[in-house]
């Protein structure tokens, strides 16, 4: 085992306060009885109550990449989950620009890896337009389905994942439509309450 030289007690602290002073990125507000409103700076959706925000333990198990989605929510029994990333764009962008950002999105993950296999796609216009497509990717020792899903908030590009292992797509797949109907934006998400 090699010895820890003294300055890299420094870093060893910091980078562990920097994980017990990290603050959740989502507000939790109940709803109903099996509801609740994740909100994410300037955007809500509402889940099941068994979704919580991913401690970072569990996110390094998930995702071994250091590229990870900025909001991670899990589900507490099943190995199911939502991410979130936000991309600040510019110009505005209309629902046909968010088809278009899809197929760009589609063909990328083709190029990275010939093995996905795509299925549907489709665009819900309720409070925010979301489209979205699902496919098949492959882990290590399992077979992942994903739903893929982009809205826009305030000038910025939301790109959403939700997975769960292949064989219970059936059981997530409408589900999953339902809830990305529940996706609302606007500046008084982004309050506190």
């Amino acid at each position: 085992m090699e010895s820890v030289k003294e300055h890299d007690i420094d870093k060893l602290f910091l980078q562990m306060q920097r994980e017990l002073l990290k603050e959740e990125k989502t507000e939790l507000i109940a709803l109903q009885e099996n509801l609740a409103e994740f909100r994410v700076n300037g955007f809500s959706i509402s889940l099941p109550i068994e979704f919580q925000e991913a401690k970072w333990a569990v996110v390094k198990t998930i995702f071994l990449s250091k590229n990870r989605p900025d909001v991670i929510l899990v589900h507490s029994i099943e190995p199911v989950g939502f991410t979130f990333q936000a991309i600040d764009w510019t110009g505005d962008c209309m629902e046909s620009d968010l088809s278009l950002i899809m197929k760009q999105i589609q063909e990328t993950l083709k190029l990275t890896d010939g093995k996905q296999v795509f299925y549907d796609e489709g665009q819900l216009n309720n409070d925010v337009p979301v489209v979205w497509f699902d496919y098949k990717s492959f882990a290590i020792d399992e077979r992942i389905y994903n739903i893929m899903f982009l809205f826009m908030k305030e000038g910025q590009l939301v790109i959403g994942t939700f997975y769960c292992v292949f064989k219970d797509y059936e059981k997530w797949k409408a589900r999953v439509l339902e809830i990305l109907s529940t996706i609302k934006a606007g500046e008084e998400l982004n309050e506190r309450i």
